[in-house]
């Protein structure tokens, strides 16, 4: 079969017309739930088809099987305008639906006609040296003529409207718009005898590639697509490596017509070493891509990527430690207050010497216990690598809930303590699993905004010894639950159905809990509320014969 196909740059230029329009079609129709997103795909359809019928039209030996082809791509041709004018229509919402029937029906009256009339097409002419090219008669000349009306009133909407509206989307869908067409219309030249050759034809691949990153960017034609960065790279690697195998593969059949060898070895031979060579070209083209469309290579964005993780991630500390340290303001007001009430009674009272021990031992104690206050919140807002210690789960819960008590006041929450544990000792970092379950408490809080109730519990796991190997703590809500298709990403940072959230609350939380080689996971139902259970090993022995 492969004997039968003579690859050429115009042959070329059509793979690669499907090799973009198919993708894009695909995604349209995977994205696309409008009847404008609808029309936009039969065009992108029709640019396709044309791509993989003149390929075949212009590989083939026998000028009949050509102009076969060349007729059924000119069927598909006709309907490119018409679509694209359908769809610019609907998308500027022009009222003028006549003139969008009468470009259908025109395209109607000239299918009738390509299939048979030799007044349209009635030969394929060998041209260029390389292939088959149609040849076109009087009608095809009138056809021609209404062709490029219809391509030329869809342009002159979108220049209307841009003029009206000034908006940058339509001054980029008019300039892809423009290489679309002034490519496709270079191809009726040679159809008209010119022997000018359809080099144009390229600027087709690159309409399409301008229309993907406008859908891309600015949703145009109600096409809603939310794809990353890693996505659009991927695509343009394959795209790319497409173009190579294509290159090679005409290269080494170039080769073969010049010298004659017809050995496969000799045939992959040669392939390899153009390959060889195409190789460092196939990099440049990728690098220069990663920088056009992406702006950037993929080192660079994987740095960036980090050092934004890495940001995000300070922020959510710096969120965590506001709400620790509003929770504090209230805890220091206590021995504060206390501390003021001595010292107004301390001028009245200064020879007192029962009063004055009673006022230096609890001045003492209470700025002691600002002294700890103000050390904690300094050690929680600081980064720093794990630092295991024994501590009793239970005072840690405490601790951390209670600095929410405003919170849960002002949202109407009950709080439930069901602390089961009957040993709550355990090696751990005690200001990470603070923040840790402040960040679970407050997504609690956040599920119940207009109140429920919050049970906290714990129990020791593997009872049959008196200690227990681990300990469970259980964090389970009344709120509006976690949608089923939501549940298995919430732990992956950067996912977040919160409008101003940064998606690594939980991620944060799953990762503190991995780094003491304890597992976390989670239940939930819509409507009826959330359960996430924590299992933490008790001992560093088993922390150690865990790693």
């Amino acid at each position: 079969m492969l004997n039968n196909i003579h690859l050429n740059p115009f042959a070329i230029s059509n793979l690669l017309i499907v090799l973009t329009c198919f993708p894009l079609c695909f995604v349209i129709l995977l994205y696309g739930r409008t009847k404008i997103s609808r029309i936009y795909c039969l065009q992108v359809l029709t640019v396709g088809m044309w791509g993989l019928s003149g390929f075949f039209a212009s590989t083939t030996r026998s000028p009949e099987v050509s102009l076969v082809w060349w007729k059924i791509s000119c069927a598909i041709v006709t309907f490119i305008p018409i679509f694209f004018l359908h769809a610019v229509s609907l998308l500027i919402e022009n009222k003028n639906k006549v003139i969008v029937f009468l470009s259908y029906f025109q395209g109607l009256f000239f299918l009738f006609f390509i299939k048979s009339n030799p007044l349209f097409l009635h030969e394929a002419k060998f041209m260029f040296n390389s292939f088959f090219y149609a040849q076109g008669n009087k009608l095809f000349l009138f056809y021609l003529i209404v062709w490029l009306l219809v391509a030329f009133f869809s342009n002159f909407l979108i220049i209307k409207f841009y003029f009206e509206r000034k908006y940058k989307e339509y001054l980029l869908l008019l300039f892809a718009a423009l290489c679309g067409f002034t490519g496709g219309a270079m191809n009726f030249l040679p159809v008209l005898n010119f022997h000018i050759y359809p080099i144009g034809n390229f600027l087709l691949p690159i309409y399409t590639v301008i229309m993907a990153y406008a859908i891309l960017k600015y949703q145009i034609f109600e096409i809603n697509v939310v794809i990353q960065k890693s996505f659009v790279y991927s695509s343009l690697v394959t795209l790319i490596t497409a173009t190579y195998l294509i290159f090679v593969f005409s290269a080494e059949r170039l080769f073969q017509g010049m010298v004659g060898y017809t050995s496969l070895v000799v045939s992959i031979l040669y392939a390899f070493v153009i390959a060889l060579f195409f190789t460092p070209v196939k990099n440049r083209i990728q690098h220069l891509a990663d920088k056009i469309f992406l702006g950037k290579d993929p080192i660079q964005i994987a740095k960036e990527n980090e050092l934004m993780k890495q940001e995000l991630e300070r922020a959510e500390r710096l969120k965590a430690v506001a709400h620790f340290a509003s929770g504090m303001a209230h805890e220091i007001k206590n021995p504060l207050t206390a501390i003021k009430t001595f010292a107004e009674y301390l001028p009245e009272k200064k020879n007192d010497p029962e009063f004055l021990n009673k006022f230096s031992k609890i001045v003492s104690g209470e700025v002691g216990r600002i002294d700890s206050l103000v050390h904690q919140l300094l050690d929680f807002a600081k980064p720093a690598p794990l630092n295991p210690q024994e501590i009793d789960i239970h005072n840690l819960l405490d601790d951390t809930l209670s600095l929410l008590n405003n919170d849960f006041i002002k949202h109407n929450i009950k709080l439930v303590k069901e602390y089961q544990a009957q040993n709550s000792q355990l090696k751990a970092d005690s200001n990470k699993l603070k923040q840790a379950f402040l960040n679970l408490f407050l997504n609690s809080i956040d599920a119940m905004p207009n109140g429920g109730t919050l049970t906290v519990s714990t129990r020791n796991e593997h009872q049959e010894s008196s200690i227990g190997s681990s300990i469970l703590i259980s964090v389970s809500d009344t709120g509006h639950g976690i949608p089923d298709k939501v549940l298995p990403h919430i732990f992956e940072p950067f996912y977040s159905t919160k409008e101003a959230g940064t998606g690594l609350g939980l991620s944060i939380v799953y990762n503190i809990i991995k780094e003491h080689n304890g597992s976390v996971e989670v239940e939930s139902k819509k409507n009826e509320g959330s359960k996430f259970v924590i299992e933490l090993l008790r001992n560093e022995n088993i922390i150690r014969s865990k790693k």
